[in-house]
């Protein structure tokens, strides 16, 4: 679920419950994404959403989080990406984004702020 409808505009929404930030480009695809618990079935795919979610020891809610937006992405018919911005976890949280298919990427500075930007960086979303 969003906090905000999709709409045609850039912008930026929550994923209910996970606070992950969302970059929107608001462009729909009549695409399957994911297999019936909404994992991703490829990673070559045109990427036209990317769903960030910074993340420090988060090993307990990190599942739940990424399994939520994957189903976002394969209910609004989105090709899309999770990607998690690792601050530098040491509960396993970053094998667990993995397992599940999302992107994990590291990031060498602590902090929210360091975790966006390196993941808005990093991201594959148009």
């Amino acid at each position: 679920m969003v906090d905000t409808e999709l709409k045609p505009a850039q912008g930026v929404a929550r994923v209910a419950d996970t606070g992950a930030a969302v970059l929107m480009t608001g462009r729909r695809a009549p695409v399957q994404h994911g297999d019936a618990e909404g994992l991703p079935r490829s990673a070559g795919a045109d990427i036209e959403l990317t769903i960030l979610m910074p993340c420090l020891d988060e090993a307990v809610t990190l599942p739940t989080c990424v399994r939520k937006a994957f189903g976002f992405l394969a209910r609004a018919g989105i090709e899309g990406e999770v990607l998690v911005a690792d601050n530098g976890s040491t509960d396993g949280s970053p094998e667990l984004a993995r397992r599940l298919g999302a992107r994990v990427v590291h990031v060498a500075q602590r902090g929210y702020g360091n975790g966006l930007i390196a993941g808005i960086r990093a991201a594959r979303g148009r």
